[in-house]
């Protein structure tokens, strides 16, 4: 009898499968961390807009500004930017010169 086609071993379906079953996992694990940080980064770079654009807020990210009262901005060696801001709760806006 003559055979043509090429046979493949249970050892040899076994190890593709599980192959195949670690693949899907890991395409599975990196597609969710990939878009877990997107969102991450996405949501920095929205707060980081909404604070750019008020106008009344003392602590803005990346600003340098800290709400403290008025002996600590001096102490400190901050300028004092006055109250009145909608974050700072009777504080003063103190700023890094």
């Amino acid at each position: 009898m003559n055979k043509k086609a090429v046979s493949l071993s249970v050892n040899s379906i076994v190890i593709i499968a599980l192959g195949l079953l670690v693949l899907f996992v890991l395409f599975y694990v990196l597609q969710s961390n990939i878009l877990g940080g997107s969102k991450k980064y996405m949501n920095l770079s929205l707060e980081a807009e909404k604070d750019i654009r008020a106008k009344n807020v003392c602590e803005k990210l990346f600003s340098g500004r800290q709400c403290l009262s008025p002996e600590e901005c001096s102490k400190f060696g901050y300028v004092d930017l006055g109250a009145g801001w909608v974050d700072c709760d009777g504080l003063h806006c103190c700023e890094k010169p």
